[in-house]
């Protein structure tokens, strides 16, 4: 998935610079066997108007998992690429808005499901 999005403001263009964003989402996944599934999924953002920080942002993730009748194992990368911070800007109304969020750092789970029947 591709998104952009351009917030800009019509009195006092010059105090007001545009705000350009780009979004690109992607997930990918494989599934070798039928208890076999293999999952990729990846992020990046573009703001142009960050004044603390990067403009860019990558994120990704990456997963296994196992099925089976009374067993269901997940093993999940989050965070991949380390991201410390997602930082985006925009406009509403008058009023300039910057969020900042921090992120954990990049871990690893394993998930496990029992079928006690």
């Amino acid at each position: 998935m591709w998104r952009q999005n351009k917030s800009f403001a019509i009195e006092r263009p010059e105090r007001f610079s545009p705000i350009r964003e780009t979004s690109q989402n992607m997930q990918v996944n494989i599934f070798p066997t039928k208890m076999l599934t293999v999952i990729f999924r990846a992020e990046h953002q573009y703001n142009s108007t960050i004044i603390n920080g990067d403009r860019y942002t990558s994120f990704a993730d990456a997963g296994v998992k196992f099925k089976q009748k009374q067993l269901d194992l997940e093993l999940e990368f989050n965070n991949i690429f380390n991201s410390k911070q997602y930082v985006s800007a925009s406009y509403s109304n008058v009023s300039t808005y910057y969020y900042t969020y921090n992120l954990r750092p990049a871990n690893i789970l394993l998930r496990a499901r029992f079928k006690l029947k």
